[in-house]
């Protein structure tokens, strides 16, 4: 019975190393996946001679908190934050961070679900 036992606890940690590294691999996945949506919505701007902008799509990142099970997506750029909430100035809001996480969480979920499943089932 005691091989027994200590065989489970041994298992088990095992398990709890395999899911902390799942979730390590789901949430960059998730921020991998989520980045690309949010570039997809980023605005490009047009200039009248001819040029074509991109530094603001450029400055979309995201960052993983495997400990709090956590992703942030963010923009770099200085500018970024009047173009996603708007102005005064200029009210119009592009919320292209928050509409490419939003209109995607059941996307999301799928891939959380599958990302688990896959390792679950393999490990």
């Amino acid at each position: 019975m005691d091989i027994k036992f200590k065989f489970e606890v041994n298992n088990f940690s095992k398990f709890k190393e395999l899911l902390k590294e799942t979730k390590d691999q789901a949430l960059t996945s998730v921020g991998e996946y989520g980045k690309g949506e949010i570039k997809l919505r980023t605005p490009v701007g047009q200039y009248t001679d001819g040029r074509v902008g991109g530094r603001l799509r450029d400055g979309n990142d995201y960052k993983v908190e495997v400990d709090k099970g956590a992703v942030h997506f963010g923009n770099d750029v200085e500018y970024g934050i009047y173009v996603h909430e708007g102005t005064s100035k200029n009210p119009n809001k592009q919320q292209f961070i928050t509409d490419g996480i939003h209109d995607n969480l059941g996307n999301i979920e799928e891939l959380l679900k599958k990302a688990y499943k896959s390792e679950l089932d393999n490990g």
